[in-house]
């Protein structure tokens, strides 16, 4: 999922259950807005690890969008929110200005594993988890 679609994720694109199917999945994301191409549109699983981050955010957002600022739920979050997430990250762990997400994920899993903390969930799964891990992290 890209950070535009997972930005304009919506509720009324989030199929949730609270048990899961034969194959193991909580429902489906259907990804519908924030595309680059039409033809991206598609139909995203929800495993165990998305759907412990979507509920608290489902609960959490006072408006029709799933991902909000934690400190007014009732606006979404703007594009710019991660990129200021991933520079005062990048900051703090005195990493270059120029790295993305992909290469702060590696750090991340790297400074985890060297600092024996408990990895919430697989943070090398995608961008969901990486960006709650972001979010969630100690320095803000």
């Amino acid at each position: 999922m890209s950070r535009n679609e997972l930005i304009a994720l919506q509720k009324d694109c989030v199929q949730l259950t609270s048990t899961p199917d034969a194959r193991g999945f909580y429902g489906i994301l259907d990804i519908k807005r924030g595309l680059k191409r039409e033809s991206r549109k598609r139909k995203l699983p929800i495993t165990a690890e998305m759907r412990e981050v979507l509920v608290p955010s489902l609960v959490q957002s006072k408006c029709k969008f799933v991902l909000t600022y934690t400190e007014s739920p009732h606006h979404p979050m703007s594009p710019n929110t991660l990129e200021d997430q991933i520079r005062r990250t990048c900051e703090v762990l005195d990493l270059p200005k120029d790295a993305g997400l992909h290469a702060l994920r590696d750090v991340l899993t790297s400074k985890i594993s060297f600092l024996e903390l408990p990895q919430p969930f697989n943070i090398s799964g995608g961008m969901v988890q990486s960006y709650f891990l972001v979010k969630n992290w100690p320095f803000f």
